[in-house]
């Protein structure tokens, strides 16, 4: 009897179901669930990937997908699309929510520290509609104002105003790498701000207290 050297519809078929459902149930995860991003640049540091700039070394955050936008906290972390490149993510500090008031740091006016970047028709632009908010600007509802830590790289809400909710991937983040910074949280230590917040009223339209006093 001749060996049978190709395969049955039937192998062929539960080799394909073995090699695709686990590659959809890891796409599935990463949409709606948790996602695994480096923290590339030095707009966190030294908070996060402190050693980026010099050694190009890069923290790896896992973040949470489910509800992301939900439960923010002032201090806490997101990552976000961001508003002026929809290609890219950004990741960001939440310094105040919806119904705060922020006053603005002067030092993280666009183009202030310095003038010699090579962008500065984008600068004056940032920087005129910086003056419009300053010196304080209330954080409209469904928004937040998000910064970097590292004021002197950040590209951040100074640069384009509060960020719609609708924007943000993922928060409530840990490290999952370097091993060394595995599960710790270094975002919980406050650092020193420029920029001060006067606590709103979080997550009620203006209007509404309006229409209740009325």
């Amino acid at each position: 009897m001749p060996v049978r050297l190709v395969p049955s519809f039937r192998t062929v078929r539960r080799v394909v179901a073995f090699a695709t459902i686990p590659a959809a149930i890891a796409i599935t995860i990463q949409d709606n669930l948790y996602e695994i991003t480096p923290v590339t640049g030095s707009s966190m540091a030294p908070t996060l990937s402190p050693d980026y700039e010099l050694e190009g070394r890069s923290d790896r955050l896992l973040w949470s997908k489910v509800s992301a936008s939900a439960n923010l906290t002032r201090g806490g972390l997101v990552i976000y699309t961001n508003p002026q490149h929809s290609e890219r993510t950004a990741v960001k500090r939440v310094v105040a929510l919806e119904g705060d008031t922020v006053i603005l740091d002067p030092r993280r006016r666009p183009g202030t520290l310095d003038r010699t970047t090579g962008r500065e028709d984008l600068d004056r632009v940032q920087a005129k509609a910086w003056d419009q908010m300053a010196p304080k600007f209330e954080v409209p509802f469904g928004h937040v104002w998000v910064e970097g830590d590292n004021w002197r790289k950040s590209n951040d809400s100074n640069n384009f105003g509060p960020i719609s909710k609708s924007l943000i991937i993922g928060s409530s983040p840990v490290i999952v790498f370097p091993w060394a910074r595995l599960g710790t949280k270094p975002w919980d230590v406050r650092r020193r701000s420029g920029t001060r917040v006067v606590k709103g009223t979080q997550g009620v339209p203006p209007e509404v207290f309006r229409d209740m006093f009325e």
